[in-house]
């Protein structure tokens, strides 16, 4: 198991909700560890999604500046200076 410094620093980022519902499980009874199972495997669902949509709008924003920067070379190459 991780320690608990390694979870709360984020190393074991999209798992720190369920390691926490877990060892707070631990100490109650079955149905109640159920229901917090369920409540971490949503928890992680959610961390997933945002994770997966930071890096769709990075991915976007990347080709934005990519866009950008051969439009910026383009302009310098018609710049009246240069020809």
């Amino acid at each position: 198991m991780d320690s608990v410094g390694n979870i709360f620093c984020g190393k074991q980022q999209g798992r720190i909700a369920g390691q926490v519902l877990a060892w707070a499980a631990a100490g109650l009874g079955a149905e109640a560890a159920d229901e917090m199972a369920l409540l971490a495997g949503a928890l992680d669902a959610a961390a997933a999604h945002v994770a997966q949509r930071a890096g769709a709008r990075a991915a976007t924003e990347q080709a934005l500046q990519m866009e950008a920067t051969a439009t910026g070379s383009l302009r310098q190459l018609g710049h009246p200076q240069r020809l």
